[in-house]
């Protein structure tokens, strides 16, 4: 996997970088839908916060979130919304093998490292290259 995530970069399909999460503020709202299904004090509900304020904080639409595979339940999308993917988040690399496929037609993919109830949070940012629309080709 490192191997591919090195090969990629190298090759000029996504760039990469590294980034610390900051835990979101205890009143976020985020993930208070009753379908989100992690206890308030899983490592996993912690990290996928801390990723939905990060990328709100760089103009991410939650409409346009795939979090873990799975699409955010907005309720823009419950009323039939339907629109592209442009943003991930991800952890335990779970379908690394579509970081390419997926940032080359979005924006960012954010897996984060190794999620965790109480240490640093810290996640990779994984962004189209300048050769990104080679790797679609």
């Amino acid at each position: 996997m490192r191997a591919e995530l090195v090969g990629w970069q190298q090759q000029g399909f996504i760039t990469v970088s590294q980034v610390h999460l900051p835990d979101a503020p205890e009143d976020t709202g985020l993930l208070a839908d009753p379908h989100m299904r992690w206890n308030e004090d899983s490592p996993l509900r912690r990290a996928a916060l801390a990723g939905l304020v990060y990328l709100r904080g760089h103009g991410a639409e939650l409409d346009d979130i795939e979090m873990a595979g799975e699409r955010l339940p907005t309720p823009r999308r419950m009323a039939g919304h339907r629109s592209e993917a442009r943003w991930w988040i991800n952890w335990k690399w779970r379908r690394y093998t579509s970081i390419p496929y997926c940032v080359t037609g979005g924006e960012a993919w954010l897996e984060v490292v190794q999620p965790t109830r109480t240490r640093p949070l810290t996640a990779l940012v994984i962004q189209p290259g300048p050769k990104a629309e080679m790797f679609r080709g």
